[in-house]
C-alpha cells in the first residue's frame, strides 16, 4: 500500500502541483485527506444507490451510478453487504458512540488579529 501511495504522490499530484516539501507534511496532508474523500465517496455511492428492496441483480444493473463498471458495482455491493464488513461497521458505531472528545483531525482553531482560522499541523 505504501508503494501505492507514492506511486500516486510522485505520478499524480507532483506532475500536477509543484510544491516543497523536506519534511513531508504536505504529502501526508494530501494523501490523508484523499483517504478520507475515498471513504466518503464510498458510503456516498452504497447509500445513494443502495435499495433493499431490490434484489442483487437489480441494484447492481438498474440502479447504480453511472460511469460505474457493472462488475465493480457487484463486487462493491458483496462487499458491502457481507457478513465481516456488517459486524466492522457495527463495532465502529458502537466505538465513535463511546468516544467522549471528537476528533479534530490535526486542526486547530487559533484566532489571529482578532479572525479565527483553522490551521493544519
Amino acid at each position: 500500500m505504501k508503494e501505492y501511495k507514492e506511486s500516486i504522490c510522485n505520478d499524480v499530484i507532483k506532475r500536477t502541483f509543484h510544491f516543497e516539501d523536506p519534511k513531508g507534511k504536505i504529502k501526508e496532508g494530501i494523501l490523508k485527506k484523499l483517504g478520507k474523500l475515498w471513504k466518503d465517496t464510498r458510503s456516498n455511492l452504497f447509500n445513494t444507490f443502495y435499495d433493499d428492496m431490490k434484489s442483487e441483480d437489480e441494484n447492481v444493473k438498474k440502479h447504480k451510478p453511472p460511469g460505474i463498471d457493472l462488475e465493480h458495482r457487484r463486487f462493491f455491493l458483496r462487499y458491502r453487504l457481507s457478513g465481516d464488513t456488517r459486524e466492522k461497521c457495527k463495532k465502529n458505531a458502537e466505538n465513535r458512540s463511546k468516544q467522549v472528545y471528537t476528533h479534530t483531525g490535526d486542526q486547530r482553531l487559533w484566532l489571529d488579529e482578532g479572525k479565527m482560522r483553522y490551521v493544519t499541523f
